[in-house]
Formats: C-alpha cells, sequence, structure tokens
C-alpha cells in the first residue's frame, strides 16, 4: 500500500462515527472466543453475569459502560482479558490502584502523568537539552517509540518518522496503518514480536523490510522491551527502530571482499560447527587477546552459541563482544555448505556511547519535564510560555482560566494573544510583552489591569513579565505569570456593598435596634426605636435620653436587672418590660438583647425592641378563644378523648359529655389513668394512638371496642387526631350498622354483576396493561366468544389489529388523563363495521393512581343510520322553510329556537342568536311588562294546539309592528311559527283571546 493510499485509508476512517474503546474490546474478545467455542453468546454470558441480556449487545454497538467494578471483573475473567484494561477502557480506576492514588495523591500524580506522555516526543522546558536529544537521535539515525497496551495509542519520535519518510507534522499512525508499511513477507514476524514480549519482557531484537514514503524499500531493525505494571500485565511497549540498509549493503560488500580478509581492517574470524575457531586476521588480535583465544581453541560461550544458531536457522546473526577498551560487534554469517559460519566485526564503541548519551538525555528531559509539569499543576497563578510573536507555547490550567478559556490549557498552544484577548485589549497587552522584551529585565508585580478575554468576560490581572532566552542567549520570548484578582475585587465590593446594606437594613429595619453601653449610655439608635419612643428621630432621641437609656423604662430599675441577667449568661436573652414613651404614655415591649465585649475591654449592650402590646391583647382573646373551643369539644355530639404523654405513658387528660355517655358515666372516673388501662380489652386503639403519637400524624382506622357496661363489642370508625407537641385526640363513631351496610353492599355489587350480563350493551373492564380482566355477556354474544365467564383476555385477542391498536391508544391516553371520555367509534364485528358509542373512565385506587378502565360500548348503528336520514329530512325541511313566502321559527318543547328562515330575520330584525329561547327573546320583543305577561300566557296556553294570534312586536331596528302569529303543533312538542305583518287598523279585536283553531 502506498503512503497516499496509508492517508486515504487513515483519514477516511475518522469521517466513520467512533466506537466506543470499551466495546470494541469486548467484540475482538468475543469473536476470539466464538472461534475456539462455537456456542459462546452474550447474551449467556449476560446471564451468568447477572446483567441485562441485551446491554452487551449496546455496549458493542458503541453505547457508553455503566457497570460496576465488579461486574467489569468478572467479564474480563469470562473472556479471558485483562480486567485492569476493561477498566481503564470505562473510564474507571482499578480498587488498589485507586488507594494507593488517595493514599499519596501529591507523590503518585505527577509519576502517573510522566508514564501517560511519551518522552520521546515531549517537547522540555530546556531547548538546548531538547535538541541535543533530537541531534543525537538523527546522528544515530535512531528512532523511538512507545505503544500503549490499554489505550492503543502510539507515540514516535521525530528521528522515526524521517526513517519512514513522513512528515514530522503527520499524526502518529496507528499500528494497523505501520504493518501496512511492512513487507507482506516480514509482518508476521512484526506481529510475533508483540506475542513475545507478553510472555518475556524483553528486550527483543527484530528486523523487517518497509516502504519509505518516496515508494522505496529500506531495511530496519528494531529493538523492543516491555512494561509491565505493578499487576504483573503489560502495559507500553517501549522501542528503537534504526535503518541498517547501508549497514546491509556494507554487509554484502564486506561479503564479496572476504576473499582478501587478511587485508580486511575490521575483524574477519571463521568458527567450525563445534565452535572451534578455524581462522581470524590480523585485525582480530586486539579481541583475540582480550578473551584469551587463539586458533584452534574453543570459542567463548556467547559467540559459539550464535555461530550454532546460524547454522541452525541458516540465517545471520549477530552479537557484541568487548575488544579491550572498545566493543566490535560480529555478524555472523553461515555457510552451511561447509559447516563453518564467517565472522564480520564492526567498531560500534562510539555508536553504543551515542545510544548511551541518547538513552541518558531522554530520562533528563523526561525528568525537567515532569518537574516542570508539576510545577506549573500546583501553581495557583496562570504560567504561561510565549514566543516573540505572540504565539502560546504553553500555560497550566490556572492560566487557561484566567483567559476565559473552558477548554483547558492543552488548547493553549499555538494560541496567538489576538485569540485570547478582546480586540481592545489586544494591542495594550502586546505593547507591555514587547516592552518586557525590549528592556530584557523582568516587569514584577506591575499594577492590575482590566482586559477583555476569549470568553467575553472583563477580568482583573496582574501580569508578571520575565524575558525568556534562547541557546545563544537572545531574547527569544517572554514567561508571563498572572494572577486573577477579579474575586478579589467583586469580594471587596461585595464587602462593601454588604456594609452598605448593613446600614440600610439597620435604619429600614422595622424593629427598634439599638447599640448601648453597659452603663446606659446610647451608642446608636434606628428610627424604628426613635419612632417606637416618640422621636421624630434617632438624633432627637439620643439628644434627649442618650445619656440615660432607663429613662425609657416605666421601671428604671428593670433595666438594672437587664444588666445583671445579661452580664450573667451568655447569648440572646428575652425580657418583657414596660416602657415609657416621650409623650408619658405607656407600652409593652419585647426586649431581645446580648451583651458583647469590644477589643478594648468595653461591655456593650445591642439587641432590638419590638411593641407586644397589640400581641399581648391578641394572646387573651386568643386564651378566651381556647376557652370556648374547650366548651364546643365538651359540647361535641362525637364521643372525643384527649390523651397527653405524660412521662413514658399516655394518659386521659379529657374526655367529653358524649365520651362520658358512651362509657356510661365512667369517663371522668378515668382520668389521669394510662391508655392501657382505659383501653385493657382492645390493644389495637391503644397501638394506634401510640402509633400518631410517634407518627406525629393523624389516622382514621375501624376497630372494635366495647365500652364499659356494653353488651358486646361494636365498629368504630375512630379518628386519631395528633397535636402538638405530645397529644392525641380520639374522636370515636360506632358504625356496627355501616359494617352490616357495607355487606349488604357487597351483595348488591354481586347482584350487579349479574345484572351487567342481562344490560344490552357491551361492559368490560381492562387492567392497565389493557388486559380484559372481566367483560359481561353483550361481549361475548358480540364477538363470538364462548358462552362462559370470561376474564383475563389478552389485549386487542378480540379485535382487528389496526382496531386493537387504536383502541390500546384510547385506553392509554384515558388512563394518563384520568378523565372519562364519552365518543363515538367503529369497530368491526364478526367482519362486518359497526359503530358503537363508547364511554371509558378511569378506575382509581385509593392513593388516585389508575388501577383500572371500566368501558360501555353500545351499538348504535341503526341509530346512526336513523339520524343520518333524520338529518337529511331536517335539511330538505330547513331548505323549504327558507324558501316559503313568509317568516317561520321552528321552536323545540322546551322553547328553543331550532330554525329560523330569513324572511324571519328580515321581517323581525333578529336572527337566531339573538333569540335561542323564546324566553330570552320575549323581553326584547314586548318592553311592557303586561303585554308580555299576557304573551308569556298565551305561549304556554298554546303548547301543543294550533292557535292564530296578533301582537306589537319591537323590532331589531326598535320600531314597533304588528305581526300575525299562526302556530302549528307538530311531533314531540315542538311548534311551527308563520309570522306576517298585520295592517294596525284592523287588528283591535285580536288583542282578545282566540279560541284554538
Amino acid at each position: 500500500m502506498t503512503l497516499v493510499a496509508v492517508h486515504r485509508a487513515r483519514y477516511g476512517a475518522r469521517m466513520t462515527p467512533p466506537q466506543h474503546p470499551f466495546g470494541q474490546r469486548i467484540r475482538e474478545r468475543r469473536l476470539a472466543r466464538l472461534a475456539t467455542d462455537p456456542a459462546f453468546t452474550l447474551r449467556r454470558l449476560a446471564g451468568r453475569l447477572g446483567i441485562q441480556p441485551s446491554y452487551l449487545s449496546r455496549l458493542e454497538r458503541g453505547a457508553a459502560p455503566s457497570l460496576s467494578e465488579d461486574n467489569i471483573q468478572a467479564l474480563a475473567r469470562e473472556l479471558g482479558d485483562d480486567p485492569d484494561i476493561l477498566l481503564a477502557l470505562a473510564g474507571k480506576l482499578p480498587a488498589d490502584v485507586r488507594q494507593a492514588l488517595l493514599a499519596a495523591p501529591g507523590d503518585l500524580l505527577p509519576l502517573v502523568r510522566g508514564l501517560v506522555r511519551n518522552p520521546a516526543l515531549a517537547p522540555g522546558s530546556s531547548a538546548q537539552l531538547w535538541q541535543s536529544y533530537r541531534e543525537s537521535q538523527h546522528l544515530a539515525r535512531v528512532g523511538s517509540f512507545v505503544r500503549d497496551l490499554v489505550t492503543g495509542q502510539d507515540s514516535w519520535s521525530e528521528e522515526f518518522f524521517r526513517i519512514f519518510g513522513l512528515p514530522l507534522d503527520d499524526p502518529t499512525p496507528t499500528f494497523e496503518d505501520f504493518m501496512t508499511l511492512v513487507h507482506p513477507e516480514d509482518q508476521p514476524a512484526v506481529a510475533a514480536v508483540r506475542a513475545r514480549l507478553m510472555a518475556d519482557d524483553g528486550p527483543v531484537q527484530y528486523a523487517y523490510r518497509f516502504r519509505r514514503g518516496d515508494g522505496l524499500w529500506r531495511h530496519a531493525k528494531a529493538v523492543a522491551r516491555c512494561e509491565r505494571g505493578p499487576d504483573g500485565r503489560a502495559r507500553r511497549i517501549h522501542g528503537t527502530v534504526q535503518d541498517v540498509t547501508t549497514e546491509r549493503q556494507a554487509l554484502s560488500d564486506l561479503r564479496s571482499v572476504a576473499q582478501f580478509p587478511e587485508g580486511n581492517p575490521n575483524v574477519v574470524l571463521r568458527l567450525a560447527r563445534d565452535g572451534r575457531l578455524t581462522y581470524a586476521n590480523q585485525a582480530s588480535a586486539g579481541l583475540l587477546e582480550t578473551a584469551g583465544l587463539t586458533v584452534g581453541d574453543p570459542a567463548p560461550a556467547p559467540l559459539a552459541a550464535a555461530v550454532a544458531q546460524a547454522l541452525e536457522t541458516g540465517r545471520e546473526t549477530s552479537l557484541e563482544l568487548p575488544d579491550g577498551e572498545k566493543t566490535q560487534r560480529l555478524t555472523v554469517i553461515p555457510d552451511s555448505a561447509q559447516a563453518h559460519a564467517n565472522c564480520y566485526g564492526r567498531d560500534v564503541t562510539a555508536e553504543l556511547a551515542l545510544a548511551g548519551r541518547v538513552h541518558e538525555l531522554s530520562r533528563e528531559l523526561a525528568e525537567t519535564r515532569a518537574s516542570l509539569d508539576a510545577v506549573l499543576e500546583a501553581s495557583h497563578d496562570g504560567v504561561v510560555l510565549v514566543r516573540a510573536d505572540g504565539f502560546v507555547l504553553r500555560g497550566n490550567a490556572a492560566m487557561a482560566q484566567s483567559l476565559g478559556r473552558t477548554d483547558g490549557p492543552d488548547a493553549l498552544p499555538g494560541l496567538h494573544r489576538n485569540d485570547v484577548f478582546g480586540p481592545d485589549t489586544a494591542p495594550m497587552v502586546e505593547h507591555d510583552d514587547l516592552a518586557v522584551m525590549a528592556a530584557d529585565r523582568p516587569s514584577l508585580l506591575p499594577p492590575p489591569v482590566n482586559v477583555v478575554v476569549s470568553d467575553g468576560s472583563t477580568r482583573a490581572l496582574q501580569i508578571s513579565r520575565a524575558p525568556l532566552r534562547d541557546a545563544d542567549g537572545r531574547v527569544a520570548g517572554f514567561c508571563a505569570i498572572t494572577r486573577d484578582i477579579t474575586q478579589w475585587r467583586q469580594a471587596a465590593e461585595a464587602l462593601a456593598d454588604s456594609q452598605a446594606r448593613h446600614q440600610r437594613f439597620f435604619d429600614d429595619a422595622v424593629l427598634g435596634v439599638f447599640r448601648t453601653t453597659a452603663e446606659g449610655r446610647i451608642l446608636a439608635v434606628n428610627p424604628a426605636l426613635a419612632r417606637l419612643f416618640g422621636y421624630a428621630s434617632p438624633e432627637a432621641m439620643l439628644a434627649e435620653m442618650g445619656d440615660d437609656v432607663s429613662a425609657g423604662f416605666a421601671e428604671p430599675e428593670k433595666r438594672r436587672d437587664v444588666v445583671r441577667r445579661l452580664a450573667s449568661k451568655e447569648g440572646l436573652l428575652d425580657f418583657e418590660n414596660v416602657y415609657r414613651r416621650r409623650d408619658g404614655t405607656t407600652f409593652i415591649g419585647a426586649l431581645h438583647a446580648r451583651m458583647t465585649t469590644t477589643p478594648a475591654g468595653e461591655r456593650l449592650i445591642e439587641g432590638f425592641v419590638e411593641d407586644i402590646s397589640e400581641r399581648k391583647r391578641i394572646a387573651a382573646e386568643l386564651a378566651a378563644s381556647e376557652e370556648r373551643l374547650k366548651t364546643h369539644l365538651r359540647n361535641f355530639p362525637l364521643p372525643s378523648f384527649t390523651f397527653a404523654k405524660r412521662g413514658r405513658d399516655l394518659v386521659l387528660a379529657d374526655a367529653n359529655k358524649a365520651a362520658e355517655a358512651l362509657f356510661r358515666g365512667r369517663a371522668s372516673a378515668m382520668l389521669g389513668s394510662s391508655a392501657e388501662a382505659v383501653f385493657a380489652d382492645a390493644p389495637d386503639v391503644y397501638l394506634a394512638l401510640w402509633s400518631a403519637l410517634e407518627g406525629r400524624r393523624g389516622d382514621r382506622r375501624a376497630l372494635a371496642l366495647r365500652p364499659p357496661g356494653a353488651s358486646e363489642p361494636g365498629l368504630f370508625d375512630m379518628t386519631f387526631v395528633f397535636v402538638a407537641p405530645d397529644t392525641v385526640m380520639l374522636h370515636a363513631e360506632e358504625i356496627t350498622a355501616l359494617a352490616r351496610m357495607r355487606e349488604s353492599l357487597q351483595r348488591t355489587s354481586d347482584q350487579l354483576r349479574s345484572i351487567l350480563d342481562h344490560v344490552p350493551c357491551a361492559v368490560y373492564f381492562k387492567d392497565t396493561a389493557g388486559r380484559c380482566i372481566m367483560v359481561n355477556r353483550a361481549v361475548a354474544e358480540a364477538f363470538g366468544l364462548p358462552d362462559e365467564p370470561l376474564a383475563n383476555l389478552p389485549g386487542g385477542s378480540i379485535h382487528e389489529p389496526e382496531t386493537a391498536v387504536r383502541i390500546a391508544d384510547d385506553d392509554r391516553r384515558i388512563l394518563a388523563s384520568g378523565q372519562a371520555e364519552t365518543f363515538e367509534e367503529d369497530v368491526l364485528v364478526r367482519g362486518r363495521p359497526r359503530r358503537f358509542l363508547t364511554t371509558k373512565t378511569p378506575l382509581h385506587d385509593e392513593q388516585g393512581q389508575p388501577y383500572a378502565l371500566c368501558g360501555m360500548s353500545l351499538d348504535i348503528t341503526e341509530r346512526v343510520e336513523l339520524a343520518r336520514v333524520l338529518e337529511a329530512e331536517r335539511d330538505t325541511l330547513r331548505t323549504i322553510l327558507d324558501h316559503v313566502p313568509y317568516a317561520a321559527l321552528l321552536a323545540a318543547n322546551d322553547g328553543s329556537t331550532l330554525f329560523i328562515n330569513h324572511r324571519f330575520t328580515a321581517l323581525i330584525g333578529y336572527s337566531r342568536h339573538d333569540i335561542p329561547h323564546v324566553a330570552a327573546w320575549l323581553p326584547k320583543a314586548y318592553p311592557d311588562p303586561n303585554l308580555r305577561a299576557r304573551v308569556e300566557a298565551d305561549w304556554r296556553a298554546c303548547q301543543g294546539v294550533d292557535c292564530r294570534r296578533i301582537y306589537p312586536v319591537r323590532c331589531g331596528d326598535g320600531r314597533s309592528r304588528w305581526i300575525e302569529f299562526r302556530c302549528t303543533a307538530l311531533a314531540e312538542g315542538r311548534m311551527l311559527i308563520t309570522l306576517n305583518e298585520a295592517d294596525p287598523r284592523r287588528v283591535a279585536h285580536w288583542l282578545a283571546p282566540q279560541p284554538a283553531v
């Protein structure tokens, strides 16, 4: 696959909506299990774990996981997966890791952050150190990578990108994208490295061929090791890669000149299959001397093992051996035909030293970055590093918050000052930035400035700046430390506002507020207190009685008692005193005061006074009202008992006259007795009393009780009323006869059920699920059901599917509304459409919740057809009446207007809207009460008979006309009235009543 195809595959895949990695992991494990166990299913797995069967399938489709830690660990065991990986993909921490973080967050969190960052890619705070690290990798042509096995994320160093010929600003390819660059013949070997690292930490050396970005095939040599977590499970794979194409070419060249080993400046050896050294050139002298080896001797164990491996596998191998102060890397090339191996050495001392230096610099870089990250994260002030051109290099969370950024510190790098400050603020900030860099010295704790940040808010920031220098000492930017004092300013303003509100509260309080010394000198009073004592203002009160507050007491010695009590106790104390106003009148005041001490040791008294004269009067009236209530309770017609808690018992405190009568005159003798003794024969009543008291609520129960002197117990409707704080009142009404009535009602209910089976309309009851719990015989006959008691019919079992769905929707709507509905509906009955008049009403339980639906449906198919025919006839009649040559009105038997034709409106001036009823029209047409009374009497007399009358009528235009009325009696008490205008000169004799025609 070409690099373009790799990029297309990579970026094209991003257009697909991403799935949750947790579900992807489960799917991979399920497919692996399914390959070995065809009977394996997620449904069975969910059943064993106690999880909803469809939940695991939803997780595979991308749903966010919400399983508990125990469920995730059990799922990992069933799937043979690492529970820590599943917990991490679900956004959770293992319990032991969580406990460790909670025990030492300050020590562990920086380490955790350092681990999740790739040290090979992370830019450090030291530009020189980072540049040295990159140059060392570039010179050694060694790239590094980190593969996170938990998240599946890969990180490559810059040299890795160069080796593969990829742009440095490209995103790191995934492992799958990387495999497409590997030669197809080498892909299995590369994939097998991960399995080897899972079993052994490594390091593992391996080689492969890859296609570079320019399309050329290259040879790579890689070394990888596995990093494991505290639980022993593999977490990450760290490795390096080196383009060895040139070395392989050199090795090929070396082979071509192997016929001239003596002149080769590098080490050349030959070893037999048994490990004996059979040849060594002159360049090998130092190596042989270090190893104490001569031609003919057995080779050292590492070299002999490498030769044996090469001859056995038929592939070349390599190893490193010391050569004095140098290190030789020997490449062992097998010659199976000759049963020996040639070894070609190369001095790699400088290469190994450079690799060691690179590793050391990488470690120092990681430590420096971790320290910088810890400082930035721990800083309460915002810290940001900015280039000279105004672009942000990095910043901490406090800086992001100060700049109004909700996307956190990771979004700051790459932003320009114009991106984070408002258009009016950015030039001012730029001026200060340039001034610090031009002066080449820090600017510390300057005055705060108000700036508009990226979220549009205005903040007060104190920005200290110091220039940043590059490796040559030139100013390359600056570091800014920002302290957001917006909240401090707001707090100061809020404090000032609070003080102002406190003063306004003091001045506007409706209660009289004061502060005095213990000796009686008034320090402050509010206007309400001044008005209470009859003064126009606080100043006037202070001027007249400011030195002796006792002048305001009707009995001045009472003030000394107040001071003495306040001095002996702490907190707010209450007093009632009689006070004297300026005009000499008195009032009763409630004094609420406390004594405080100033830092100088002076005792002060502060508090408030309220006029309770009216309250005292109301309290007296309330006491009288309470006495009247007690009198009413004594004469209450229901037996009433009052029980009060005394110690640990409920005792009978009072009983009214009705209770005395119920107990045959023995209730008064029981006063003071415990409730247990009073209701010794009725323990349920005793327990109900305690239940009402402890529950602090009322209750109502039907309980059995045999009053003293009664021959047998009776059933009483008892109401228990809790009266705070520790009293329960019991009202008892005998309902023995009522219970018998309920038994009779049950019998009546059974009879009603029998009646329902004989009514002509369909009656049915359904539960909230739509299942019929009872239908009458009419339903069975209409739908051809068996002639037997029917109940628990499934919803929609007797209707067509479409009809069943509509009926179910109607039932749910009525149950949700809680209201009865009457409507007409069409239902197929034995294949024929029928029209029903249906009434459905929800049945509610004691809590008001619907528990069933009652429905009654009357077959009105024939009635609807008759109504349609009747309406057609009525339309015909209206059309006829509307075209007759005289005014006409059709009235119902109750006098309501059914129809008025156009000639009526033209003649009289009233429409049907004006006269919906004859009674509404008479006052308009006959304003004279005497004439109206006569017309009303004639109207009542003419009901049901034909007649003729002439009356003057006040028309809609205000004029009076003589109108001749002809009334024709119709069926069902209706009347057809025709009207013609009469000649007033010939109507006098019509004023007298006429006999019926």
